[in-house]
C-alpha cells in the first residue's frame, strides 16, 4: 500500500508486543520456557524462549520483555543464538551461495524483509495474535534458487528473522508505552540497506557511516527502498484497480486531442513530423504536465509504456517494436535474470492514437494490460 507504513503497522505492532510480553517465561536463563510460533520446517520449529538473557536480574538494568529467538528439534533446543549480525554474515553468504547465478534472490529477500518491518504479511490468527505469513511464491522462488540460508531452510531462516524483530519490538516498545520506529522497523530496515550495498544498489560506505551515526542501526527510508527494490513499487490492483483508474481518469479529459495540440500543451514547439517515434515523444513530454517527476518515474517503473496508432479500421498502422534478443542470449542465460524476464515480467499499459485518412492522429484511449 502507498501512505504512512509505519502508521499503518501501528495497531499490529502493538497487537504483536502485547502477546509475545505476555508469553511465559521460565524460572531462569537454564530453565527457559519457550512458545513455538513458526513450523516446523523440515523439522525445525522456530520459537522464543524467556527469560532472555537481558533479563537477567544481575544486570544493571534488567528487560524483563527480553526473548530467545531460537530454533527446536523434536522439542530440545538447537542452541542456535542468531543476532542480526548473524542475519548480515547470513545475506552476504547466500549472496556469495548462488555462485552469481543471480541477484534475483536479494531483490526477493530484501523486499520482503522490508514488507515484515511494517508487518505488512502478517496475518491475524487468533485474538490479538498476528503471525507472518511470506508471499509463497516468493519463498517457492528462493527455495528455487538456494534453499539454504545460514545453514536452515529458507523458511526457518525469514521466519527466524521474524521472531528476532518481534523480539527487538517487545524489549524498547513496552505494552502501553507509545509505538517507536525502533524495534522491528529500524532493524529490519537496517537489514534492508545491508541488502541494497550487497546489490551495488547502495554505498558501503554511507551504511557504515548510517551505522555509526544512528548507534548500530542504518534504516533505509521508505521512498529509498522503493526506489531501490523494483518489487515494491506499488501499482494497486491489476487491470483498472485504484491506481490504474486514476491514471485514466487524468487522460480522459485529452481523449480526442491531436497530436499537435498535446505537443503545445507539453511546450512541444515542432513534433518533428518525420521522425518515427514522434507521437511516443509527445505522450512522454505531455505526461509530465499531468504528474510530478516522482509519479511518472514510478508508472514507468512499474508498467511497460507502449504507444500505438492505428488506422480508421482499427488495424495497426504500424509494427509495435519490441527489443530483439539473439537466441543465444535467450538459450544461456538464466531465466531469473534474463533481460527477456525483466522485461516481460511488468504489465503494460497501451496507448492508442487514431490516424485519419487526412493524416491526422488523435489520442483514441488507454488500457492497463497484466
Amino acid at each position: 500500500p502507498e501512505g504512512q507504513l509505519g502508521r499503518l503497522s501501528k495497531q499490529k505492532r502493538e497487537c504483536a508486543i502485547a502477546e509475545a510480553a505476555g508469553f511465559p517465561a521460565g524460572p531462569s536463563l537454564r530453565e527457559r520456557h519457550y512458545t513455538p510460533l513458526y513450523g516446523p520446517f523440515d523439522g525445525l520449529v522456530v520459537a522464543v524462549g524467556k527469560p532472555g538473557k537481558e533479563a537477567d536480574p544481575n544486570r544493571a538494568n534488567p528487560n524483563l520483555n527480553d526473548m530467545t529467538p531460537t530454533l527446536l528439534r523434536n522439542g530440545r533446543d538447537e542452541g542456535f543464538r542468531p543476532s542480526f549480525g548473524d542475519v548480515f554474515s547470513a545475506l552476504q553468504d547466500y549472496a556469495v551461495s548462488t555462485d552469481g547465478m543471480d541477484q534475483a534472490s536479494l531483490h526477493v529477500i530484501g523486499a520482503l524483509l522490508f514488507r515484515n518491518a511494517f508487518m505488512l504479511d502478517h496475518a491475524e490468527t487468533g485474538h490479538g495474535a498476528w503471525r507472518y505469513q511470506p508471499p509463497e511464491e516468493a519463498v517457492l522462488f528462493l527455495e528455487g534458487l538456494h534453499p539454504m540460508i545460514a545453514g536452515v531452510p529458507v523458511r526457518a531462516f525469514l521466519h527466524l528473522v521474524e521472531a528476532l524483530a518481534l523480539n527487538e519490538d517487545v524489549k524498547y516498545n513496552p505494552p502501553g508505552n507509545k509505538i517507536r520506529a525502533i524495534g522491528r522497523q529500524n532493524t529490519l530496515l537496517t537489514c534492508v540497506h545491508a541488502t541494497s550495498v550487497l546489490l551495488n544498489l547502495a554505498s558501503f560506505g554511507g551504511f557504515l557511516d548510517g551505522m555509526s551515526r544512528g548507534r548500530g542501526v542504518a534504516p533505509l527510508s521508505q521512498q529509498e527502498a522503493t526506489q531501490t527494490f523494483k518489487l515494491l513499487r506499488w501499482r494497486g490492483a491489476t487491470g483498472t484497480g485504484a491506481y490504474e483508474s486514476l491514471i485514466l481518469d487524468s487522460l480522459r479529459p485529452h481523449l480526442g486531442t491531436d497530436v499537435r495540440a498535446l505537443a503545445r500543451l507539453a511546450g512541444i514547439a515542432d513534433p518533428s513530423p518525420k521522425k518515427k517515434d514522434r507521437v511516443s515523444y509527445v505522450f512522454r513530454e505531455f505526461l509530465k504536465t499531468l504528474m510530478s517527476e516522482e509519479e511518472l518515474d514510478r508508472l514507468l517503473g512499474c508498467y511497460n509504456l507502449k504507444v500505438v496508432r492505428v488506422d480508421d479500421r482499427g488495424a495497426l498502422a504500424e509494427d509495435v517494436s519490441f527489443p530483439s534478443f539473439r537466441e543465444q542470449e535467450l538459450v544461456l542465460q538464466n531465466w531469473s535474470t534474463s533481460p527477456l524476464r525483466d522485461l516481460w515480467g511488468l504489465p503494460f499499459l497501451f496507448v492508442v492514437f487514431s490516424v485519419s485518412d487526412s493524416g491526422t492522429e488523435s489520442m483514441l484511449g488507454a488500457v492497463f494490460c497484466a
